[in-house]
């Protein structure tokens, strides 16, 4: 996924990785390619069930992740945390994401996953733009289930259902 680099060579946002082994590699405009692997165990932490990740190769756009639970519970930009744990962790407004929403107990049932092109830097500002999302259920075990989709997105204020799936 595109990240944006800061002036000072940081990368503009953090990104959640899973556990076990990771490899990370970098390109520049130039097709310079460096890579690094690095173990992340999660420390501590509970693993997610469900993990809705979003990012799209547009900068200065904004596209919103939106996950409907088998119960009903709508989490998104706006109610960001639902009552299971179903989680939002961050609004991204400029451009590449990630958003990732992600559930601890992955309720069994049907689950909805939305994107809604909010927009560009202006109104009139809404480029095409090509939306990545990744679906992935038991992350770290042996029933690890990845799904990816690419979804045109058109114009500002399209909302559209990416993929309605089943858990578990």
């Amino acid at each position: 996924m595109p990240q944006r680099v800061e002036a000072d060579g940081r990368f503009a946002r953090p990104y959640a990785f899973p556990a076990g082994s990771n490899s990370v590699e970098v390109r520049d405009a130039e097709g310079h390619r460096a890579r690094v692997q690095h173990y992340e165990s999660y420390g501590g932490r509970s693993r997610p069930r469900v993990r809705v990740l979003l990012s799209w190769d547009s900068d200065h756009t904004d596209l919103d992740l939106h996950v409907i639970t088998p119960t009903g519970e709508h989490v998104y930009y706006g109610d960001r945390t639902a009552p299971s744990g179903t989680a939002l962790d961050i609004d991204v407004t400029t451009g590449y994401g990630p958003e990732i929403i992600a559930s601890p107990l992955g309720t069994p049932g049907t689950w909805l996953v939305y994107v809604n092109y909010y927009g560009g830097e202006t109104a009139d500002d809404a480029p095409l733009t090509t939306a990545q999302v990744s679906i992935v259920t038991d992350e770290g075990t042996p029933s690890e289930k990845l799904q990816s989709f690419q979804v045109p997105m058109r114009k500002a204020g399209e909302l559209t259902l990416v993929r309605s799936f089943q858990y578990p």
